[in-house]
């Protein structure tokens, strides 16, 4: 497979792949290939494959596109061609060809750099590992911590819990000593937010988010080291970095870090980047899961709103129209009319009750905590209310009450709402028998 290595102007190297389709290069965020590089246009070249060839082609940049030091409008390019853009050195490799060793004229080569891996040779690992399983044969370390990888993402559990067992496997399969995650926020800045050592706890220590961005602006891989008697910006000597990718977008990087110099290498970095793609596929997913768990929450709350303005409605229209009857009813001096209208002043009273345990629920302050109360009494206040209720239904009730049963600590308010909704389902159900009849029976349990 083709692929440019490239190396900025500060010595760091990495590489991407390239395919048959058209590839941008340039310094808008948007190209295919990003060129970090204030001497690069926006969109300052691209390569596309043409008769059997790859080629090079300037977009009418500012600073020009050069090939093995001339200036180019178009070239067709060959394993080894050099490109520069803006002060970015770039090798084409057309193959597996080995590392790229491009650097400017007199430049002192950067140390203990070394390349990615792209999207398909990452599928080609995991496809290879699942065939070696599937086959009975043994796995290397490397198929042994992808196919662990796969198992992780299986499960479903939190985006922290996931993350940190993902830390606990890079630290295992790599040799480093503590790894992090750093992730872009939604103000599009980078922050370090989980980290995990050898040892468990990363005792205080977060990622460089610096490192980090190096990795998320120019969506490659890399490892970097310190040459003797060089210090990196951490006290580590090795740092590995991949960027995490979900659906071509890096989301943020993880970083591993090691006291040793020569800790890393290509099969280390390899695993990692699988690492970063597939726990960056994981979190994006699982995030887009937890936006539509909140959207249908929202919703949830919108339908429990509606049915508590519609309790709420019911309750106004029986207090109001239980309040007119009692006047109706003083005036006339008819005691038929101010009963109506009291039990009617009842009902909304009931609503309303339903209404503030319904929301101090909601809120998580239920009012009332366990207290003494007598199951039979509560069962004969709810048919206070509901008999009204069967006999316009023309449902007969029938209560049978075991007087051995004690008073018990229980909710009062959830209790009686539990019974009366049990009785209003009976109601409902007997009203479509010819002779339908509601038994409300209480008992101890013989536990």
């Amino acid at each position: 497979m083709a692929r440019l290595d490239i190396r900025d102007r500060e010595g760091h190297l990495g590489w991407v792949a390239i395919t048959r389709e058209s590839s941008i290069l340039g310094r808008d965020p948007s190209c295919h290939i990003v060129v970090n590089d204030e001497q690069a246009s926006r969109r300052h070249g691209e390569i596309v494959f043409h008769e059997g060839a790859y080629w090079i082609r300037d977009l009418d940049s500012t600073n020009g596109t050069y090939v093995n030091g001339e200036r180019i409008d178009a070239f067709a390019l060959t394993d080894g061609d050099n490109i520069r853009v803006g002060t970015h050195i770039i090798v084409f490799r057309d193959g597996e060809a080995e590392e790229a060793e491009a650097k400017p004229e007199g430049e002192a080569a950067s140390p203990g750099v070394k390349a990615a891996i792209d999207d398909d040779e990452a599928a080609q690992i995991l496809r290879q590992a699942s065939r070696n399983a599937a086959a009975g044969g043994g796995k290397s370390d490397q198929e042994f911590y992808v196919a662990e990888i796969g198992e992780l993402l299986q499960t479903r559990v939190a985006e922290d819990s996931l993350c940190l067992a993902l830390l606990d496997l890079v630290v295992r399969s790599a040799n480093g000593h503590r790894a992090g995650f750093v992730f872009r926020r939604e103000d599009g800045d980078l922050a370090a937010v989980y980290a995990r050592s050898r040892q468990g706890d990363a005792a205080g220590w977060m990622p460089d988010v610096d490192t980090a961005a190096r990795a998320v602006d120019r969506r490659m891989s890399f490892i970097t080291g310190a040459a003797p008697g060089q210090q990196l910006e951490t006290e580590a000597r090795s740092v590995m970095v991949a960027p995490l990718r979900s659906r071509g977008r890096a989301i943020g990087a993880v970083v591993v870090e090691s006291s040793d110099v020569d800790a890393f290498d290509n099969d280390d970095l390899r695993l990692l980047t699988i690492i970063g793609d597939e726990a960056g596929y994981a979190v994006a997913q699982n995030r887009l899961a937890r936006r539509h768990m909140t959207g249908q929450r929202m919703e949830g709350v919108s339908r429990t709103m509606a049915g508590l303005l519609q309790v709420l409605a019911e309750s106004v229209r029986s207090l109001k129209t239980g309040s007119e009857l009692v006047q109706d009813g003083i005036g006339a001096e008819s005691f038929e009319r101010v009963a109506g209208g009291l039990e009617k002043v009842k009902d909304g009273v009931e609503h309303l009750s339903k209404i503030t345990h319904d929301l101090s629920e909601f809120v998580g302050e239920t009012p009332g905590e366990r207290q003494a109360a007598n199951i039979n009494e509560l069962v004969g206040n709810v048919m206070d209310v509901m008999r009204g209720r069967a006999e316009e239904a023309n449902v007969e009730v029938e209560v049978q009450a075991d007087e051995s049963v004690a008073p018990a600590h229980l909710d009062p308010m959830g209790v009686y709402r539990a019974i009366k909704s049990l009785v209003h389902a009976g109601l409902k159900a007997a009203t479509k028998a010819p002779r339908g009849k509601v038994i409300v029976a209480t008992a101890m349990s013989p536990d």
